[in-house]
């Protein structure tokens, strides 16, 4: 889980790196006097806010996970599940509306797909659900997180 925090950050770091590919596409798509530089501008903070947004679901859900809170479990699942699901479709769905995507997004995302299979698989292990049992009866002292 923390590698695909780490990921995240990478994400964050190598956006301003898209910067002219991203302007580029700005304008081809906008067919009305925009202020493609304000729209730029504004598509790269968002990129960034939502780039810790991820970086932090992943620490928490890791952190979770690590404690043995089977509803993080379910909930990474989920979140992982779609993830797995989405990433081919957006990075096929590009090609289909006639914009294209750089190769370093194409490498991250594919990065990104192999993590959330990685971590789905792994989170199903057999000793992953004995991990999780066992969290739910903890010895005394420590805080209930099932």
């Amino acid at each position: 889980m923390y590698t695909g925090a780490g990921l995240g950050v990478v994400n964050i770091v190598l956006l301003p790196l898209q910067r002219n590919r991203l302007r580029e596409q700005l304008a081809e798509s906008s067919t009305t006097n925009v202020d493609v530089e304000a729209l730029l501008a504004f598509s790269i903070g968002l990129g960034v806010v939502f780039g810790l947004v991820g970086v932090g679901l992943w620490i928490w859900l890791g952190t979770m996970i690590g404690r043995g809170a089977n509803w993080a479990r379910i909930t990474a699942t989920v979140l992982g599940a779609l993830s797995v699901v989405t990433t081919p479709l957006a990075l096929v769905g590009g090609a289909a509306f006639g914009t294209s995507s750089s190769p370093l997004s194409i490498g991250m995302g594919l990065i990104s797909f192999v993590l959330g299979v990685t971590i789905l698989i792994l989170l199903w292990q057999p000793q992953s659900s004995v991990f999780f049992t066992s969290s739910r009866t903890a010895p005394q002292g420590y805080p209930p997180y099932a």
